[in-house]
C-alpha cells in the first residue's frame, strides 16, 4: 500500500531522508483484545493529538448526517510546507485523518498536507470501504497516525471491525504521502541504483552501521556494581537448590509431570489495501 521497499528506502537514506522508524503509539492488539473498545468509544466522538512527531486520530467511526467542511482550513493545510500545481512531484489537498463523511473534525488537528492523488485514490478508496462496513451493520475503529505533522512523509494505522454477532476482524496500512506513480518511479530508480558501483560503495558502510546498532552495548558502571548483589542472589539459590535430593526431585516429577518449556509462536497479520488509480487534479480541496 504505497510502501517503499527495503532497497528503495536504502536510496532515500542516501538523498539524506531521515532513517529513523516512526514508532505507533497505540498497540492493535490491545484494542483488538479489549471487549469494552465500542463501549469506551462512542460512535462518532473522535480522539486527536498533535505532538513534534505528527498528528493522531482515534475512535469509532460513524455516518455523519449533515457533514461540515472547512474550506479555508482545507487550502490552508500545512502552511509553507504544502506542494503547489507547479510542484514536480504533484500538488497537494488539505486531507482529513477522520473523514468529513464520518464526522471528522475540521480544524488543523485533523487535517494535513496531503499529496493530491493520494487523497483522492487510495486514502479515499479505505475510506469507501469503511463506510461499506458501517452501512452493512459492522462497527468500526481506526487509530490512525502520521509520520510528520505539517506534510506527513506518510499515513499509518489500522482498523478494527465488528461484525453483528461479535465476531471482529482487522486491516492495518501505511500509505507514503506521495502518488502511487512517484513511489513506482522510486522503485524504477532503486533497481537501477542496485545494479551501479555506487550502490557498493553506500552497501558497505550501511551494513557496518546496521550491525553497530544490532550490538550489545556496553555494560554502565552502574550495572557493574549490581553484579555484585545478582551473584550473591544466585548462589544463594543454588545452593538451595542443591539441598533438593534426587528422590524428591523424582518424586516430585512423578506426581506433578513435567513442564519442560513451552515454545511460543507469534502471528502478524496485515492487510494490504491495494488500489488502481489516478485522477485529474483540478483544485486545492480533497474529496475526503
Amino acid at each position: 500500500m504505497l510502501a517503499c521497499s527495503p532497497l528503495a528506502k536504502r536510496m532515500l537514506r542516501k538523498l539524506g531522508w531521515n532513517k529513523e522508524v516512526h514508532k505507533m503509539s497505540r498497540k492493535l492488539s490491545e484494542d483488538l483484545h479489549n471487549p469494552y473498545l465500542f463501549s469506551e468509544y462512542k460512535a462518532g466522538e473522535y480522539e486527536y493529538e498533535v505532538s513534534a512527531d505528527g498528528k493522531s486520530a482515534t475512535g469509532s467511526l460513524k455516518i455523519a448526517e449533515d457533514p461540515e467542511r472547512d474550506s479555508k482550513a482545507q487550502a490552508s493545510a500545512g502552511g509553507e510546507f504544502r506542494r503547489g500545481k507547479d510542484h514536480e512531484w504533484g500538488a497537494d489537498d488539505g486531507g482529513h485523518l477522520i473523514g468529513a463523511r464520518f464526522g471528522g473534525e475540521t480544524g488543523e488537528e485533523n487535517l494535513t498536507a496531503q499529496n493530491r492523488n493520494l487523497n483522492r485514490s487510495d486514502y479515499k478508496q479505505m475510506e469507501n470501504d469503511w463506510a461499506a462496513r458501517l452501512e452493512d451493520g459492522e462497527k468500526v475503529f481506526v487509530h490512525i497516525e502520521t509520520d510528520g505533522v505539517e506534510r506527513p512523509n506518510a499515513y499509518m494505522g489500522y482498523a478494527i471491525y465488528e461484525s453483528p454477532d461479535g465476531t471482529r476482524d482487522f486491516d492495518t496500512f501505511h500509505m507514503v504521502n506521495e502518488s502511487r506513480s512517484e513511489v513506482a518511479s522510486w522503485e524504477e530508480e532503486a533497481a537501477e541504483w542496485e545494479e551501479s558501483e555506487e550502490y557498493d560503495q553506500f552497501e558497505e558502510p550501511i551494513e557496518a552501521e546496521e550491525t553497530a546498532e544490532l550490538e550489545e552495548p556496553e555494560k554502565s558502571e552502574e550495572c557493574e556494581q549490581s553484579d555484585e548483589p545478582l551473584n550473591s542472589v544466585e548462589n544463594d539459590y543454588t545452593q538451595s537448590d542443591a539441598e533438593i535430593s534426587t528422590e524428591q526431585e523424582t518424586s516430585y516429577q512423578e506426581e506433578n509431570g513435567y513442564l519442560g518449556d513451552a515454545a511460543t509462536e507469534n502471528a502478524s497479520s496485515e492487510s494490504s489495501y491495494e488500489s488502481e488509480s489516478s485522477m485529474e487534479t483540478t483544485s486545492s480541496m480533497g474529496d475526503d
